[in-house]
């Protein structure tokens, strides 16, 4: 009895079951690259294409270990994947197939010896500039200018040239010209440059290789130039010194040497300086100075050579009896006018009193445009009280008034 209620026992829990249908196997071979693409750039051709995410089967593509370069059937390169489903390129010398059209196939193996298909791609490489040379960098006038001259490869083929700030993303500038500003930057940091020639085909622009970066730190270490047309005119009392406005954006004056010495601590704003303490033989030269304190080398000028009668002052023969008025206008609403006691010989005031008036006017739109490039670019400056309209008014009756004071006490001017 114990025995038959074993067997019973062990039937009732025992189940009945059927053999399921055999699965299908896995089939570890990744899928066959689907975005091969071939560039040129500098002597080189660029594949670039994905790796596939998974294998045929729908699997993960695991163990991905080499991926195989071929062209026109010679294998050329063997390289490690990134990854699975990652992006990859490789850069192939092609020097020796410029001009000839030639076809390249990718392909993956995996750990096990598994093979992914082939993808295939042409093209035809062809000849670019050189590397651009003299590449250099300088910070003057709130701009970071960069400069270069063309390849001596194949100068000919350079039809445009593309600049890339190395701390920046996206696409490289192109500049059809030998120069590049940068204004937008933080003072004191340092950058770096890169300058490539390119050409172009019907594809597209081709760029050549490119030079080696420059970098540059963001100070203004750079001078004006030195002033020109330095004119020394002697009056009755004193000399005036007259020079061609800078044009400088960032000129903060021009500084006068008597003999060698300064001639007055302040910077001059306008174009002229009227001296009091000259004597004959005295000589005059005159620097810019920029926002930052270069200052340019000094322009000489002449020592004074007119006979006394040549010499503004006094009676001369056919000199007028009455004041003689000068006018010239700073726009359509400000008109001076100057009236002086004495004879203005033409070729004298040429070269001395009309080109300080005229440079009052260029050096008060000067300073206008410092502000408006201040405040585009750089918002957080100190402004130039020439900013506002009111400001830009009183601005220019300074300016003018002190050009035409400058020149002797004997010389008045009034707003008409």
């Amino acid at each position: 009895m114990p025995r038959l209620a074993l067997v019973l026992g062990f039937l009732l829990t025992t189940g009945c079951g059927r053999v399921a249908a055999p699965l299908p196997p896995f089939i570890r071979i990744p899928e066959r690259i689907r975005d091969l693409t071939a560039t040129q750039s500098g002597k080189d051709v660029v594949l670039s294409w994905t790796n596939p995410a998974r294998n045929i089967d729908g699997s993960p593509a695991a163990g991905l270990s080499l991926v195989h370069i071929t062209s026109d059937g010679e294998e050329v390169a063997k390289v490690a994947p990134t990854g699975a489903g990652r992006p990859q390129s490789h850069s192939i010398p092609a020097q020796s197939w410029i001009g000839t059209n030639r076809r390249f196939t990718v392909w993956l193996q995996t750990v096990r010896d598994k093979q992914s298909g082939a993808a295939e791609v042409s093209i035809a490489p062809v000849l670019v500039p050189g590397p651009v040379t003299g590449l250099k960098a300088i910070v003057d006038q709130y701009s970071i200018i960069v400069r270069w001259e063309p390849p001596q490869e194949n100068p000919g083929l350079a039809e445009r040239y593309f600049v890339r700030r190395l701390d920046r993303t996206g696409p490289p500038i192109p500049n059809p010209g030998l120069e590049y500003k940068d204004s937008t930057f933080d003072l004191g940091a340092e950058y770096a440059y890169e300058v490539v020639a390119a050409r172009q085909i019907e594809s597209g622009w081709i760029p050549g290789p490119a030079s080696p970066p420059i970098r540059v730190i963001a100070l203004d270490k750079t001078s004006p130039q030195p002033p020109a047309g330095i004119q020394l005119v002697v009056v009755d009392g004193g000399a005036i010194v007259t020079w061609e406005a800078n044009r400088e954006l960032d000129l903060a004056g021009y500084r006068v040497y008597r003999n060698g010495e300064r001639a007055g601590d302040a910077l001059q704003t306008g174009n002229s300086y009227f001296d009091p303490a000259y004597r004959d033989g005295m000589k005059y030269s005159v620097s810019a100075v920029d926002e930052s304190g270069n200052e340019s080398s000094p322009s000489e000028s002449p020592i004074d050579r007119d006979g006394p009668s040549e010499r503004l002052g006094g009676h001369h023969p056919g000199a007028p009896r009455h004041p003689t008025p000068v006018t010239f206008s700073l726009g359509k609403k400000k008109r001076w006018a100057m009236r002086s006691g004495f004879y203005m010989k033409h070729g004298v005031a040429g070269r001395g009193l009309f080109p300080a008036l005229a440079g009052c006017r260029e050096a008060a739109g000067r300073f206008v445009q410092q502000n408006q490039f201040r405040e585009q670019h750089h918002p957080g400056a100190s402004r130039h009280p020439s900013s506002s309209r009111r400001g830009k008014t009183l601005f220019l009756e300074q300016q003018c008034l002190s050009a035409a004071n400058s020149f002797t006490p004997e010389i008045s001017a009034r707003s008409v």
